[in-house]
């Protein structure tokens, strides 16, 4: 607030003392906590529709779900966006209520009003729905200064104090919004670290493969966290940057409008008097300091506003160099100690191989000797065995051969046994036919006789063979 808009009017009132109805509270800034709650019903709705979304489910899920820090994020983005929101519909209506107040100064009754009638004019056309507005209350504060019957020196004087006022209320108001749009990339730079501490922490040279699935998870968690961080900021900053140049427009036009005013508001204090001429350059060139001004507000806010990207730039990019030279020497600290671990890995390994490659020598050599051992005494066995087996064979050999000597004898005998036995059966029928000649020549008897002792014979004979 400028030290020179504070000036005394006629009945000793200062600007400050008249100022009774503040613009930056009748434009609808008030409290920061609506924008809260509507950010956290946006995060409970968002997430809500997550699990029925018809496209990109998997990918809205990986981003904004895949660690607590993305539900913060995602939960600041929305409260930012509740904020924009919020001021977005207040510049509506703003800017309709100006457009009504514009356009009941331009009707030719409103033409012929000076100072209070004129503001009352136009107050009373406002809609009662408009009455909270900015420049309703720029009106009203404007109507309460009249009273004291001001210059119109002092009417411009306190005309910039309001405008003054006006803009350091205005950037006042996107102060939770700045701190919402810092918080963002920070939270993701937060979700790096995390997650690379996470990787770094699951490394297990030991088992690498087993080890590695949760390394890359680490390491997804902090590049996911810092790409939606960003992402949600570059929209929080555009955003920012879109709405707060609209409401700067109104506030230009607003001015615009007053010292468009200006001249009529203080006419009637000055009606009749003879340095109306001196009054009319005044205002002129108040006119003139006035647009001056404006053109140097403009210009500070573009300076600060480049200031703030200029610096937003150079922390994201002395953040990223940090990232990056903490990666680096992460993963070449990480490499050596693998390096250190596969070489004492192999070593060890090395040794186990060679001591059991000797237990494994040893008990070759042990065991060939034992089985050479074991098969000179089967070979030894196995040729005593042999050689039984030889005797014994030998032995039934001959048993065999007497054996078979002793078949032949008794197979001749049998031959001769059957031809005796053939020359027996032709006696008996010669015997036969002998005794049925006898009968025939009743000398029976006698032929029985012969015949039996002819049989006698025989049989002893036979008897005698076989033996």
């Amino acid at each position: 607030m400028s030290g020179s808009a504070v000036r005394p009017g006629k009945h000793g009132k200062t600007a400050n003392q008249a100022v009774t109805h503040k613009p930056g509270k009748r434009g609808g800034q008030g409290s920061d906590l609506l924008p809260i709650m509507v950010g956290m019903v946006l995060t409970l709705g968002f997430y809500a529709a997550i699990p029925s979304l018809p496209a990109y489910r998997e990918f809205v899920t990986r981003y904004f779900c895949g660690h607590p820090l993305e539900y913060v994020t995602a939960g600041l983005f929305f409260i930012g966006l509740a904020i924009l929101g919020r001021k977005m519909l207040a510049l509506g209506a703003e800017r309709r209520a100006f457009r009504q107040i514009d356009e009941a100064a331009g009707e030719p009754l409103a033409r012929t009003l000076r100072s209070l009638g004129l503001v009352d004019y136009l107050l009373a056309g406002i809609p009662p729905r408009a009455r909270r507005t900015a420049i309703a209350g720029r009106l009203r504060d404007v109507s309460e200064y009249l009273d004291g019957n001001p210059t119109q020196n002092e009417v411009g004087g306190h005309l910039k104090y309001l405008a003054e006022l006006a803009a350091e209320r205005m950037h006042g108001s996107y102060a939770f919004l700045r701190t919402i749009t810092w918080a963002v990339p920070i939270l993701g730079f937060l979700g790096t670290v995390m997650g690379i501490t996470i990787a770094i922490a699951n490394i297990n040279p030991e088992q690498l493969n087993s080890s590695l699935g949760e390394v890359t998870g680490g390491l997804a968690v902090a590049f996911d966290t810092t790409a939606l961080a960003l992402a949600l900021s570059l929209v929080l900053v555009f955003a920012n940057f879109m709405t707060e140049r609209a409401e700067q427009r109104l506030l230009d036009d607003l001015e615009e409008f007053g010292i468009s005013l200006s001249a009529r508001l203080g006419a009637a204090s000055a009606a009749g008097s003879p340095v109306m001429d001196a009054e009319a350059e005044m205002a002129e060139r108040f006119s003139s300091e006035m647009q001056q001004l404006l053109g140097e507000q403009a210009a500070v806010w573009r300076e600060s506003l480049e200031l703030v990207r200029t610096r937003w730039v150079e922390t994201i990019n002395e953040q990223q160099t940090e990232l990056a030279a903490n990666l680096q020497s992460a993963s070449m600290a990480t490499l050596a100690d693998h390096s250190r671990s596969l070489a004492a890995a192999r070593h060890e390994l090395i040794e186990a191989v060679n001591q059991s490659t000797g237990a494994i020598t040893g008990s070759v050599d042990r065991f060939t000797r034992e089985a050479d051992e074991r098969q000179t005494e089967q070979i030894a066995e196995l040729r005593s065995l042999w050689t039984g087996i030889s005797e014994q064979l030998g032995d039934s050999g001959d048993r065999l051969r007497e054996h078979h000597a002793a078949m032949q004898a008794q197979t001749e005998q049998l031959s001769r046994l059957m031809s005796d036995e053939a020359d027996l059966a032709r006696l008996q029928q010669l015997l036969a036919d002998n005794l049925a000649t006898l009968q025939i020549g009743e000398t029976f008897e006698d032929s029985i006789n012969s015949l039996t002792g002819a049989v006698h014979l025989l049989t002893s004979k036979a008897g005698k063979r076989a033996a």
